[in-house]
């Protein structure tokens, strides 16, 4: 199960072995950090929060949980990669701050310029990690990440965490007969929560 990147090819009894070791983890690093600083570094709190989210939803409880019952594989998948990603972050050097690959910055500014997307680059990193933890779905359906991405960035930030939720969701009303423009105005009408 010592694997060092996660995989969509791992099971979910690996998925959720490696969550409650990470979650032990980032819950003592995170409850360090928020101790020892006055002043906590706001990319550290939303991150926490985010964890916190993923985990069991509730974001004012005092640490990550984990939330592992009735989770799809992909919603697994995302609190994973969530987890490890967090747990890499330097958090005790003063620039503490989330460092973003080129070439998701090229996307970032390709999907901005391109879409017109209205977001901040975290909002955009977490729609990469949901996407990837989705992609074997989306390919499934026929679906195509640009409608998927334009939905999100028209969704309320409460609706944006839940993105994996939400499309699973969808997925499993499904109806024989639907189209893929059905999917996408159902998966819009959740994420707007109409």
């Amino acid at each position: 199960m010592v694997k060092d990147i996660i995989s969509k090819d791992w099971t979910t009894r690996e998925l959720k072995d490696f969550i409650r070791k990470e979650t032990e983890s980032v819950n003592y690093k995170m409850i360090d950090y928020l101790a020892s600083h006055e002043e906590p570094n706001p990319v550290m709190t939303a991150t926490f929060e985010k964890l916190k989210a993923l985990g069991t939803g509730n974001i004012n409880a005092e640490y990550i949980g984990l939330g592992l019952t009735y989770k799809t594989k992909a919603e697994l998948l995302q609190q994973a990669r969530a987890l490890q990603e967090a747990n890499q972050v330097d958090i005790y050097s003063d620039a503490a701050q989330k460092e973003y690959s080129e070439q998701e910055q090229a996307a970032y500014n390709t999907a901005r310029n391109r879409y017109g997307i209205d977001m901040s680059h975290d909002e955009y990193h977490d729609f990469v990690e949901a996407m990837g933890a989705l992609e074997t779905h989306i390919n499934n359906l026929g679906l195509g990440s640009r409608e998927i991405l334009m939905i999100y960035n028209e969704a309320g930030q409460d609706k944006k965490i839940n993105l994996v939720e939400e499309f699973q969701n969808t997925r499993r009303e499904m109806a024989s007969g639907w189209t893929t423009e059905t999917f996408i105005d159902k998966l819009r009408a959740r994420m707007q929560g109409v």
